[in-house]
């Protein structure tokens, strides 16, 4: 299987802010061709006197650049939010409206799929178990509801993000239970982790990675057999240094080669 490396361009978020900007690093100093997109530099997107404005100005950085972006992706900003699993219901209607604005600038964009933090759940309604299972239950409502709209503009998948905490989609049993091969009128719904073999079809990935016909979680790596004699190797890379380097070459605050830190030892 072959798979293609890309970047999500929200480490451009507050430095390059710019579809210009971002799409210049990714291609000249990256050297990469494959982009995703972050929510939090498609600033304007839910405005609709700005859409088109944002649309025309990612589109061109995009092509002027040679750039190719597969996916939308919820970003930082969206990460703070409770989203779909809100306490108050009025605020996740709002979330799902946003979600539909998310999936219209998508298909706007000529990408293939979108996703990311879907929703968080508060401490207490958590601690509630009436109410825990109450707000998952709503949480795939509202993600059938939104397989339907990216079916209807057009996408080929939507992405949900296995977070940190047990009160978000996190345990490998929780994001199962979210997936969805889907049908002639939803789009299948898939791990983030796993979205870079949706371009395959599922015959194509490993058995491993396949549960109930569609794919869930990847395959667990080896077992490391790290030693304490290992080193650091120097890579070229960015590093965030602000002196300059012997041979006098930086950019935008970056020197060009760095030493990787040793990793830490397996238990």
């Amino acid at each position: 299987m072959r798979v293609r490396l890309g970047i999500n361009n929200c480490f451009a978020l507050k430095r390059w802010p710019a579809a210009r900007e971002w799409a210049s690093v990714v291609r000249n100093d990256l050297g990469l061709g494959l982009v995703e997109l972050s929510l939090d530099l498609l600033e304007g997107f839910d405005d609709p006197t700005a859409r088109p404005r944002v649309v025309e100005a990612t589109r061109t950085a995009l092509a002027d650049h040679g750039l190719t972006a597969q996916a939308t992706f919820t970003g930082l900003g969206a990460y703070s939010l409770n989203l779909l699993m809100h306490p108050n219901a009025e605020r996740r209607e709002a979330a799902q409206r946003w979600f539909e604005r998310v999936i219209d600038i998508s298909a706007e964009l000529r990408v293939r799929a979108t996703g990311g933090h879907i929703g968080s759940m508060s401490v207490p309604e958590w601690s509630d178990r009436a109410l825990r299972a109450q707000r998952w239950a709503g949480l795939k409502t509202y993600l059938s509801a939104l397989a339907a709209r990216a079916r209807d503009a057009g996408l080929e998948h939507l992405m949900v993000e296995n977070m940190v905490a047990v009160r978000e989609p996190a345990t490998i049993a929780q994001v199962e239970d979210l997936l969805d091969p889907g049908d002639a009128g939803h789009v299948p719904c898939g791990s983030v982790w796993t979205s870079a073999t949706n371009a395959f079809p599922a015959r194509a990935v490993p058995t491993a990675t396949r549960t109930r016909g569609w794919r869930t979680s990847a395959p667990m790596p080896p077992r490391c057999s790290c030693s304490r004699a290992t080193r650091s190797p120097t890579i070229t890379g960015h590093s965030p240094r602000s002196t300059t380097p012997s041979d006098g070459s930086i950019r935008h605050g970056f020197s060009r080669r760095w030493r990787m830190p040793a990793p830490p030892r397996c238990s």
